[in-house]
């Protein structure tokens, strides 16, 4: 009986330094919601206007928010502009408009509105300026819109940036960029390069050229994505 008692222990022992040499299995760790939209980045709203523009919900090129270059006198246009919201004037000169626009639930990234007009004071020019934070890119436009007529390199200045156009003349729409001038003197134009300014004119690439900030640069048929030279 004695020796039972000890085969039993013997077992009982043995089992116990069995369970306790198991080594344990650690449960996955949950990442919880927090942590994982805590390295999202932050992305501000759209504005609505880039939205609207983007469906064609008011208008279509060369016409803005209502406003149609060569028709929409500066009267209207300013009755038209006041209804956007937040919109206030900050500048007045000379044939030139301009507006802020409040851009964001947050109170920030404001978008200027100019408005350019000629001697009988119809809009000749609507220039709007993007903030970087809005990350409008060409491909969404061509993805509406299709793909431009015309490319402009202008204006490289000693920084190695260059002042890019991208202009649908027979829509009178232009697209503004920001692109860094390479080494052989090219700028890149991708899907992803980012928008900094909407210009819209009287459809035809002579107006454009007539009116444009940049009617100085020489034009280059647009030929799909790649590199263009000044």
């Amino acid at each position: 009986m004695q020796t039972t008692s000890l085969v039993k222990f013997a077992l009982v022992f043995s089992i116990m330094i069995l369970v306790a040499c198991v080594p344990k299995v650690s449960s996955p760790t949950a990442v919880s919601a927090t942590s994982v939209q805590s390295v999202q980045p932050l992305r501000e709203p759209r504005h609505e206007w880039i939205t609207r523009w983007l469906n064609q919900e008011v208008c279509t090129p060369p016409c803005w928010e209502e406003i149609v270059p060569g028709e929409t006198l500066l009267k209207d246009a300013i009755v038209l502009v006041e209804g956007i919201p937040d919109a206030k004037i900050t500048g007045e000169w000379e044939q030139v408009f301009e507006w802020e626009m409040a851009g964001s639930d947050f109170g920030k990234a404001f978008t200027n509105l100019e408005l350019r007009i000629a001697g009988n004071d119809s809009i000749t020019w609507i220039g709007i300026s993007i903030n970087k934070n809005q990350s409008v890119v060409i491909e969404e436009v061509v993805d509406v819109y299709g793909s431009p007529s015309y490319i402009q390199v202008v204006d490289c200045n000693d920084v190695g940036s260059c002042d890019t156009n991208l202009i649908y003349s027979s829509i009178g729409m232009a697209l503004h960029l920001y692109l860094e001038l390479n080494p052989e003197g090219n700028v890149e134009i991708k899907g992803d390069s980012t928008i900094f300014q909407l210009l819209f004119f009287v459809p035809g690439i002579e107006n454009y050229m007539a009116v444009s900030p940049y009617r100085f640069g020489s034009l280059k048929h647009w030929e799909g994505y790649g590199y263009y030279s000044q």
